[in-house]
């Protein structure tokens, strides 16, 4: 123990100052290498890059799926408007042609 508190007590040298220094750089080098560089982020974000672009052209397909059936309703109901309104018969006779049978 005598040994501990003299070296505690002798002044700072700079061999140690550089030993403080290299052990710092090593423990910061060793983190930084958990994580991922920049050039490692883009190699990954390109397949996602694409998977994204895939998922986007789907939902502007189903978009587009959608507008047209909306517009082909739309036109329907217009046409439906020019037409004269079915007869009570002809609606009754409609309804039980599109009824279930039980």
């Amino acid at each position: 123990m005598k040994k501990k508190n003299q070296d505690s007590n002798r002044p700072t040298i700079k061999e140690d100052l550089d030993n403080l220094e290299a052990h710092l750089i090593d423990a910061i080098s060793k983190t930084l290498d958990q994580y991922p560089t920049k050039e490692d982020l883009k190699g990954e974000l390109g397949p996602m890059e694409k998977r994204l672009e895939q998922k986007i052209n789907t939902v502007e397909k189903k978009v587009d799926n959608l507008d047209y059936k909306v517009s082909d309703i739309h036109r329907r109901v217009i046409d439906l408007e020019t037409i004269d309104p079915p007869t009570r018969a002809e609606f009754n006779e409609l309804k039980t042609k599109t009824s279930p049978q039980i």
